[in-house]
C-alpha cells in the first residue's frame, strides 16, 4: 500500500507546537475537501503534513469487507494479530464507529462534542451517520489497515494506519469529498479527559485551542 507523502519546510518554529490536532468546525466551514492529513509520530504527539489535490481514495476499497451497523454503532475490525501504534501505545483492537470515528483498544466515545472526542483513544475522522447512507468498509493488509467511508452523508474519506515498513506508525487521512453542510469535531485524541474529575474536564475544555487542520504543522 502506498500513501502520498509530501514534504514541507516551515520557516522557523511556530510560537505554539500543535500537539492536539483537533478542530471543531461550524456547519459549512470544514475546509478539508481534496486534502490528505499525514501524521508521523514525533515525541509524545505527531507532526502533520497536509497535501492538496486528493480526488479519490488512496486505496481503492473494492473487495474490502463492508461493515454492518444494523446491530451496533461501533464494530471491531479483526486485525489478525496485527498491532497498531497510537500515541506510543500498541493496540491489537480497532473499532470503527458509524459516527465517523476510529478507536483503539476499546470502542470510542463518539464525536458529538469535544468532551466526547477527548474521552477515548480515538480519531474523529469526520462527523457522519453511516446508518443512514453510504458504505463503510475495511481492509487489513501486511503493511496497513484501511478504513473507508464512501458516500456517507454526502462525504467520502479514508484512514490508513500503517503497521509495517518505512511508514510504520504513520497515519494518513484523506478527504476526496466533504459535504458542504458537514460540521463538528475532527482530529486526534489520546484520551486526555479519561479519569479526570468534572473541574479538570471543564478547565481543559475552557483552555482548548482549535488546531488548523488544513495546514502543515511539523512542530519545532
Amino acid at each position: 500500500m502506498v500513501a502520498l507523502v509530501a514534504t514541507a519546510t516551515l520557516a522557523g518554529c511556530p510560537p505554539k507546537v500543535d500537539t492536539v490536532h483537533t478542530q471543531e468546525f461550524a456547519a459549512g466551514q470544514i475546509d478539508l475537501e481534496g486534502k490528505q492529513l499525514y501524521y508521523q509520530p514525533k515525541g509524545d504527539s505527531y507532526s502533520r503534513t497536509v497535501t492538496d489535490g486528493v480526488t479519490d481514495f488512496k486505496v481503492l476499497p473494492a473487495g474490502h469487507t463492508v461493515i454492518d451497523f444494523s446491530n451496533a454503532t461501533s464494530v471491531e475490525v479483526p486485525l489478525g494479530g496485527a498491532q497498531i501504534e497510537y500515541f506510543g501505545n500498541l493496540y491489537s483492537q480497532l473499532f470503527v464507529g458509524s459516527d465517523g470515528t476510529v478507536a483503539f483498544g476499546a470502542a470510542g466515545t463518539g464525536n458529538a462534542s469535544l468532551e466526547a472526542h477527548f474521552s477515548a483513544n480515538q480519531i474523529s475522522l469526520l462527523p457522519v451517520d453511516a446508518t443512514a447512507s453510504g458504505e463503510v468498509s475495511y481492509g487489513v493488509f501486511t503493511d496497513s489497515v484501511v478504513v473507508t467511508f464512501d458516500a456517507v452523508d454526502g462525504s467520502s474519506f479514508q484512514g490508513e494506519f500503517f503497521i509495517a515498513g518505512d511508514m510504520d506508525r504513520d497515519i494518513a487521512i484523506s478527504y476526496p469529498v466533504v459535504d458542504a453542510g458537514a460540521a463538528g469535531v475532527v482530529g486526534l485524541s489520546n484520551g486526555q479527559l479519561v479519569g479526570l474529575d468534572a473541574a479538570a474536564i471543564a478547565s481543559f475544555l475552557e483552555t482548548f485551542e482549535n488546531s488548523d487542520l488544513g495546514t502543515t504543522n511539523t512542530g519545532t
